[in-house]
């Protein structure tokens, strides 16, 4: 994985360092930045949810930022050994120079006719820093904890009445896990080898806090988690913050903040680690009078990383930080941008684009944007792809307005 960085806009690569070729499916990429004024191509709203961005205080080793974008991206292109291609691009379209990084790629990819496959994607030249994402829900219609994908499964079954649910994941192999001498309340909690399945398919834990004897179980699995596991949380029923609280003293050993005491009712979602020093853990939550509220979080698990910290990503890709200029003096005017639309896309014969504009240049870039491609044009314009090699490709669009960058799929 690497970065190339051309004033003000950014542009994210995965080399392909096997010796197969491979067909690549998609990447899950999360894209660090101090701003809020980053335009990122392709524009990607994951499934499920209506958030991709996250503001807060996101911190790693030696490196914090204040805004999360999350990029799940398709890529849909034939990758030869090494070679590289694009994943996603950032422009800075503030009038202040920003600071942005990109961690936690996964890339899921095919070699043949083989089944899918995912791998970690790191900078060159590292020590590799595993990560795993976990996606939590509360309060709609996908609600749960999900592995790798808000649109995957739910690592749990939803048949368990208790309100909250509870998963533990090792420190170092980041997969879930059963707490020794803990057993899981729910029947489909206890399908792991563990507890007697032939397979390991569910393991979690639930409790109904609002009770002493729920809260007094929640303890004992925090007391009996092994110092540096993660932990993801998440209440099935809309109940009252007020029995968040009463776990308060429980939450400090999972690094996760004090919950206010407000009685009204709401969703939470949480990640915490044991051990980890508070408020290292992560926390999202919503009240609602009428119970029409909802709570998202999105936390990548770092392995190998100090067991009384909770970073949000690896030491590793702190390598990547790149600085970003201020955008041209062109694009700070209240001008809107002309919109522009390209179809079909992904394509293996040609791509129209109609801009709302008079008059346009378009540059085409290669994957290691070398510009492959200039011209003039009115409204519209079709571009041939024959001639052009399979793979990704970006669009600049230039006009009076300003410029934008749009992500191509030559089939």
């Amino acid at each position: 994985m690497l970065a190339v960085t051309n004033d003000n806009v950014c542009t994210w690569k995965v080399r392909n360092t096997s010796t197969d070729t491979i067909q690549l499916i998609s990447v899950s990429l999360r894209l660090f930045h101090q701003k809020p004024d980053m335009d990122f191509t392709p524009r990607v709203i994951t499934g499920g949810v209506s958030k991709y961005q996250y503001q807060g205080n996101f911190k790693g080793k030696t490196r914090s930022f204040k805004y999360k974008t999350i990029q799940i991206i398709s890529l849909d292109s034939i990758l030869d050994p090494g070679l590289e291609t694009v994943m996603a691009t950032g422009t800075n379209a503030g009038n202040i120079p920003d600071t942005i990084m990109a961690a936690g790629a996964m890339v899921y990819y095919k070699i043949k006719n083989g089944p899918v496959q995912s791998v970690n994607v790191y900078p060159g030249g590292v020590n590799p820093c595993p990560s795993e994402a976990v996606f939590i829900n509360a309060g709609i219609q996908n609600w749960g904890i999900k592995y790798g994908s808000y649109a995957g499964q739910n690592v749990h079954s939803s048949n368990c009445s208790t309100q909250l649910v509870a998963v533990v994941y090792d420190r170092d192999t980041l997969k879930r896990k059963a707490v020794t001498g803990i057993l899981p309340k729910c029947a489909g909690g206890r399908a792991w080898t563990t507890f007697g399945n032939p397979t390991d398919n569910q393991v979690y834990y639930s409790f109904d806090i609002s009770t002493a004897a729920g809260r007094s179980a929640f303890d004992s699995l925090a007391e009996a988690m092994q110092t540096g596991d993660f932990i993801a949380l998440v209440n099935q029923n809309y109940q009252r913050l007020t029995e968040y609280a009463a776990c308060n003293n429980t939450l400090a050993k999972l690094g996760i903040s004090a919950l206010p005491q407000d009685t009204t009712f709401g969703f939470v979602c949480m990640v915490g680690r044991k051990g980890a020093q508070s408020p290292s853990g992560h926390t999202d939550y919503c009240i609602s009078s009428h119970g029409n509220c909802a709570a998202s979080m999105e936390h990548s698990l770092i392995g190998g990383s100090p067991y009384n910290t909770i970073y949000d990503f690896g030491e590793c890709y702190e390598t990547l930080v790149q600085t970003l200029t201020k955008a041209p003096a062109q694009s700070l005017t209240t001008t809107t941008l002309p919109a522009v639309q390209i179809f079909p896309n992904p394509t293996d014969q040609i791509w129209n684009i109609r801009i709302s504009a008079q008059k346009a240049q378009l540059k085409l870039y290669d994957a290691g944007m070398r510009k492959v491609m200039e011209l003039t044009c009115g409204n519209q314009a079709s571009i041939a792809t024959s001639q052009l090699a399979k793979g990704n490709y970006i669009l600049e669009v230039s006009t009076s307005a300003g410029t934008s960058a749009h992500h191509l799929i030559r089939r």
